[in-house]
C-alpha cells in the first residue's frame, strides 16, 4: 500500500513536541502523501508556518476565517478533502474540546466536521496527562472511534521523567497508513518468522546464511496496517524490527522451533518467512576451537522442520510457507507445498537473499500459480497478503 495521493490533514498544537512535526510531515510527504498543516493559536508559538508552508506546499492554516473570502467554509472543505485528521501532539486542551464537542477554533471545528479516520497523538507533561480529566477525554474519544496513538517514556521539557513524550515518527506514520488501509486482516491473529538462524559451533563462531529479514518484516507491518495481530519471530536481522511490533528474537533454529510450537496454536495464520538452517552441528564446543593447520571438520546433522512440525497440527489453521532453491524451482516448490500441508507457497530465487527486491511465484493448494515482478519486498508483502486474505 502507498500513501501517493493520499491526503492527510495535520493539526499541531501549543506543545514543545510540535518542534517535531516538520520531520513527521517530512516522512509523510516522502511516502507521496499530501498534507495539509494546521496550526492552533498556541501551536503558533512553537512550529513555524514558514516551515510547514515551504514542506508542504500549500499555505498552513491558522484560522476560520480568511480575509480574502467574505464568508469562510474553509473547515467544511478541509474537512471535504482530508482523508484523516492527525493531530500531533494533541494537547490535553484539545483533547477536552474534541471529547466535549468544543467549535472554537479551525481545528476543532475541522474535528466535528470530519467523516473520515483521526488520529491523536497525546504529547504533555505526565501531571496534566494522568488526572481523571485528561484519561476520561481519551476513553471517551476511542470509544468514538478516534485512533490513540500512546506516548512514549523518557525525559520530559521540565526535566522529569514519563509516559509524555511524542510517540516517534514512524509509529505514527505506521498509525496514519494503518487508518488508510483496508482491514481485511482484523481479527486474525498471525505468527510470522522471518531472518536467519545462527547455528553454534563454539562460544564465538556460527553457520548462519545471508537472510536479513526484510521480506518477514515488510509482511509483518503490512499485515499489522491491514488489521492483523502479528507476532514477529526473527532470526538474525540486517536491521532491527519496528517498536510497534511485537518482536520476539529467536536465533537458532531449535529457539525459533520453540517459539512456533507454543505460538501457533494461539493463532489463526503461520508465514514461514525464516531462512531456517537445514543443518546444524552435532555437537557445540565449549571453548573457542583454536586454529588448526589441517582445518577442521564439522559433524553436521538435519535441523528441525519447523514448518513439517507444524503442519502436524495445522486443523483449519493457513499455513504460508518460503522455499529457496537454485533447481527446479517449480517442482521443490509444489513438493513442499503438499508435504508441508500449506495453503501457499511462496517461490524466492537465489537473488532475493540481502536486496530490496525480489521475484516470486505463488503456488496455491488449488494447483494455481501466479508470478510476481520483479517488485520491491513491501510490493511482494502486499501481494503475498492479498492472497492470504482471500484464502
Amino acid at each position: 500500500m502507498t500513501l501517493a495521493g493520499r491526503r492527510v490533514a495535520v493539526g499541531i498544537c501549543g506543545g514543545i513536541a510540535a518542534y517535531k512535526m516538520p520531520q513527521i510531515i517530512r516522512m509523510l510527504l516522502k511516502q507521496d502523501c499530501e498534507v495539509q498543516a494546521i496550526l492552533t493559536a498556541n501551536g503558533e508559538r512553537f512550529a513555524a508556518k514558514a516551515t510547514l508552508a515551504t514542506l508542504t506546499r500549500r499555505p498552513v492554516i491558522t484560522s476560520l476565517f480568511d480575509q480574502t473570502e467574505p464568508v469562510s467554509t474553509r473547515h467544511i472543505a478541509t474537512a471535504d478533502w482530508a482523508e484523516a485528521l492527525l493531530v500531533a501532539p494533541a494537547t490535553a486542551n484539545i483533547l477536552a474540546k474534541f471529547a466535549c464537542g468544543i467549535a472554537d477554533d479551525f481545528l476543532s471545528t475541522l474535528y466535528l466536521s470530519l467523516k473520515t479516520p483521526v488520529l491523536c497523538a497525546p504529547s504533555m507533561n505526565t501531571v496534566m496527562g494522568e488526572p481523571p480529566a485528561t484519561q476520561e477525554n481519551l476513553a471517551i474519544l476511542r470509544k468514538r472511534g478516534v485512533v490513540i496513538v500512546p506516548p512514549a517514556s523518557g525525559d520530559l521539557a521540565c526535566g522529569s521523567s514519563g509516559a509524555g513524550r511524542l510517540a516517534p515518527g514512524k509509529e505514527i506514520v505506521f498509525a496514519v497508513r494503518k487508518a488508510l488501509s483496508p482491514q481485511d486482516l482484523a481479527g486474525k491473529k498471525m505468527l510470522i518468522t522471518c531472518g536467519g538462524t545462527q547455528e553454534q559451533i563454539d562460544p564465538v563462531r556460527v553457520i548462519s546464511n545471508k537472510s536479513t529479514g526484510k521480506m518477514g518484516i515488510a509482511l509483518a507491518i503490512r499485515a499489522a496496517e491491514r488489521g492483523a495481530q502479528v507476532t514477529l519471530v526473527h532470526g538474525a536481522l540486517a536491521q532491527a524490527a519496528p517498536q510497534y511490533l511485537l518482536a520476539v528474537p529467536a536465533l537458532s533454529t531449535a529457539d525459533m522451533a520453540r517459539e512456533v510450537r507454543t505460538r501457533f496454536p494461539k493463532n489463526d495464520i503461520l508465514v514461514m518467512a525464516a531462512a531456517v538452517a537445514d543443518f546444524t552441528p552435532k555437537t557445540v564446543a565449549r571453548k573457542k576451537i583454536k586454529k588448526q593447520a589441517q582445518g577442521l571438520t564439522l559433524n553436521l546433522v538435519a535441523a528441525q522442520d519447523i514448518l513439517k512440525e507444524a503442519s502436524r497440527k495445522k486443523g483449519k489453521r493457513v499455513i504460508v510457507g518460503f522455499a529457496l532453491d537454485s533447481d527446479d524451482r517449480a517442482a521443490q516448490a509444489r513438493k513442499k507445498l503438499i508435504e508441508k500441508k500449506c495453503d501457499l507457497l511462496v517461490a524466492n530465487p537465489p537473488m532475493a537473499i540481502g536486496s530490496e527486491t525480489t521475484a516470486l511465484t505463488l503456488y496455491a493448494k488449488d494447483g494455481s500459480a501466479i508470478e510476481l515482478g520483479p517488485m520491491t519486498k513491501k510490493d511482494a508483502a502486499e501481494a503475498i497478503l492479498d492472497r492470504i486474505a482471500a484464502l
